[in-house]
């Protein structure tokens, strides 16, 4: 960010928590959003899927896991704590101003969503010929 700012290069593709104060000032300029769907702070600023780049989606997403074997009735109580959490006003206004949008799901709807994003990248990893090192 701060190359951007001082003009020592033209192009970031930041998280919308790191720029988006820089955004309010003036000091940069957003071209386009990655997700699915317009930013509730920015609705003014396209999607890159609205200027072409069909169905282009590249989200962060943040999730909460357990170990495998952890009993069901736990995850549910784990689940439900997080969604009512999610569901404060403070909570919602506290990640709104850091530039997320809360949306709390289902285990089963994160599991899809989850297995939907490997998918995806899998075939984008496979595609492209990069190579994993570890």
């Amino acid at each position: 960010m701060i190359d951007l700012v001082a003009g020592h290069i033209e192009f970031s593709w930041p998280l919308l928590a790191i720029v988006q104060s820089f955004v309010e000032v003036g000091k940069v300029r957003l071209l386009g959003v990655a997700a699915l769907k317009r930013y509730p702070d920015f609705p003014s600023v396209p999607t890159i899927a609205e200027q072409g780049v069909s169905a282009f989606e590249a989200e962060t997403v943040y999730g909460v896991m357990t170990q495998a074997g952890t009993p069901r009735a736990i995850q549910e109580k784990l689940n439900a704590d997080v969604v009512k959490a999610l569901g404060a006003p403070d909570m919602r206004k506290k990640m709104q101003e850091q530039g997320m949008v809360p949306q709390p799901t289902t285990q089963e709807e994160f599991s899809r969503y989850l297995q939907k994003n490997i998918a995806k990248y899998t075939k984008v990893v496979k595609e492209s010929g990069i190579q994993v090192d570890f």
